[in-house]
């Protein structure tokens, strides 16, 4: 009985282990994206940066309403 617990307790662990790389990997790479999108809007107007966003967030067609 114990041995099957150490077993389960040492599945657990090793699988939200490689979860949790995964998640930081996936942080790192988010980040770097959005450092890079802040270098290409540097500089730009307000109405500028709304419009890209206004398009980033475009979906099926549907545009987003203005605020």
């Amino acid at each position: 009985m114990t041995n099957l617990a150490q077993f389960l307790l040492v599945v657990v662990i090793v699988t939200l282990t490689i979860l949790l790389v995964f998640v930081a990997i996936e942080a790192v790479l988010l980040l770097r994206d959005l450092r890079i999108a802040i270098k290409q809007f540097n500089g730009k107007s307000p109405k500028e940066l709304s419009s890209h966003l206004r398009r980033f967030f475009h979906r099926g067609g549907t545009p987003l309403k203005p605020s």
